[in-house]
């Protein structure tokens, strides 16, 4: 038996199979991950009882962008925390050992 072209038959199969079944496995994680990014901006928003928040719509776009600020803010802080960790390398660990190079 010629594997060759049990090898193509399967591979095309998988091929026409999975490609489709991967879109819609996709498509259903972003339609979950949609609604939850909604539910949580729609009570981030209530944290607000405030009287001028008009509806509902108004209430979500307020959570979305505290979300959205405050995730900003992390990978901000982040970078800078990067940034901070390279010069405590550069000064405790390499500035030492170029000294020792020079003795």
């Amino acid at each position: 038996m010629y594997l060759g072209t049990l090898g193509s038959a399967i591979l095309c199969i998988v091929t026409i199979v999975g490609i489709p079944l991967m879109f819609i496995v996709i498509l259903i994680s972003l339609v979950a991950l949609i609604m939850g990014i909604t539910s949580i901006s729609y009570r981030i928003g209530g944290f607000l009882q405030e009287k001028w928040i008009p509806n509902d719509w108004v209430r979500l776009i307020i959570g979305a962008t505290l979300i959205v600020a405050f995730t900003n803010i992390r990978s901000t802080l982040a970078v800078y925390n990067d940034i901070i960790a390279w010069y405590v390398y550069r000064v405790f660990v390499f500035v030492p050992q170029e000294k020792k190079k020079e003795a």
